[in-house]
């Protein structure tokens, strides 16, 4: 009897301390890896999504707050967003139930342990959704977003972008690209040279006609 007592006594102990591990694990934080899906990265040139994903099923075009976007529709619920002007990657959606992203997220895990792998963050309710939003740590505007189950918080799916999330970013995009755009304007014809030798020459001409 004595011998069960001390038995139940230990495993109590190697429980508690086991607990104690899981609590005070730190936190990891989002980190640039997370912003790929399976070889494809935020960004990054579409012409290798074949490889990494195998054929598209079938792509549309539409516009995402004023910006023309080419989306391409992969098994096993992954949509590739392309901007058609340049090539590059700029929205991932990942609704593979299969999927694990790194740091073995993945679908219906809990609202602890997405926290955990990339950070508190408090739940923003967003196009009738409920999202976990990260920021790329080494490119500003890039994010990550984790949609939530409302009541419980477990992931859904991962969206992965580097698009506008509402009308306000994208009027505040489209003007700072308006105020870049001028601001080159202004600086390519300060450094241009402006060829005045056929005015000096008609100026010159012209002398030489009067003083006749």
């Amino acid at each position: 009897m004595e011998r069960m007592e001390n038995m139940k006594i230990w495993r109590s102990i190697v429980l508690l301390a086991l607990l104690l591990l899981v609590l005070t694990v730190p936190a990891l934080a989002v980190a640039p890896e997370d912003f790929a899906c399976k070889g494809v990265q935020l960004g990054g040139p579409s012409d290798g999504m074949a490889k990494a994903l195998g054929e598209p099923l079938f792509d549309n075009e539409r516009m995402v707050y004023g910006i023309h976007v080419k989306y391409y529709t992969f098994q096993h619920d992954i949509v590739v967003g392309v901007d058609p002007n340049n090539g590059k990657v700029v929205d991932i959606v990942i609704k593979d139930h299969d999927y694990r992203a790194p740091g073995d997220v993945r679908y219906g895990a809990t609202a602890y342990w997405v926290q955990h792998v990339y950070g508190k963050k408090a739940r923003v309710f967003m196009d009738g959704a409920t999202w976990y939003i990260y920021e790329n740590p080494a490119q500003k505007g890039d994010r990550l977003l984790i949609e939530a189950e409302p009541t419980t918080g477990t992931l859904l799916s991962w969206r992965i972008t580097s698009l506008p999330l509402t009308d306000e970013e994208a009027d505040q995009r489209e003007s700072s690209t308006e105020w870049a755009n001028r601001e080159l304007n202004a600086i390519l014809m300060d450094q241009r040279d402006i060829d005045t030798s056929a005015v000096d020459g008609s100026k010159n001409e012209k002398s030489a006609k009067d003083g006749k």
